[in-house]
């Protein structure tokens, strides 16, 4: 199997030449026309399916070939003209590779929930609170306990001001919570 840099040193060889009895687009530099054989070569060698080396120069040997037969003018053809050109058969249909899917974020943040782990407290109050419960990925007991640690600290934290300062954050969901009485053991969690 080739790798990578011997299909593109193979690739740029084969569009030289054939680009040579073309015309480059005009007013380009040679420096600017070197770039685009360069880029048209990468193309191949990522496009092209990898496999032997006899494989690669056949299907690159059949790619220039239908860029002959299609192209109409005695310009360069285009990058994404060679691109087309290539077999479909000789196309890199190699499967993506496999990404990291993480669980969704209310899932995670249910998880620590479950496991008795700290959470924000937007995820208690807040609207992602509700499309939990709705979702039931957290159990109304489980949400309760987080609602009625969260009004405590807040309490221990702000006094007086609590009330109104979790209220303007989060509106009506926290009234019940404020309405009921301390519970009578200290640790919530």
């Amino acid at each position: 199997m080739m790798t990578f840099e011997e299909r593109r040193t193979s690739a740029l060889d084969k569009v030289t030449d054939f680009l040579e009895g073309m015309s480059p687009p005009r007013g380009m530099s040679e420096k600017a026309q070197d770039k685009v054989m360069l880029s048209i070569a990468d193309a191949l060698a990522r496009k092209l399916a990898t496999g032997t080396q006899v494989q690669f120069f056949e299907d690159l040997d059949k790619t220039f070939a239908t860029v002959s037969d299609n192209h109409k003018t005695w310009a360069w053809p285009s990058q994404g003209e060679f691109v087309a050109a290539i077999p479909a058969r000789a196309r890199n249909m190699a499967p993506a590779p496999k990404t990291f899917s993480p669980e969704s974020p209310h899932a995670a943040i249910a998880k620590r929930m479950r496991t008795n782990q700290p959470v924000a407290e937007s995820s208690i109050c807040g609207r992602v609170s509700e499309q939990m419960l709705n979702s039931r990925d957290v159990a109304r007991d489980i949400m309760d306990r987080y609602r009625r640690g969260s009004i405590k600290a807040a309490r221990s934290a702000y006094g007086d001001d609590a009330e109104k300062m979790l209220r303007d954050r989060y509106g009506d969901v926290v009234n019940p919570y404020f309405r009921t009485r301390e519970p009578a053991h200290a640790n919530e969690f």
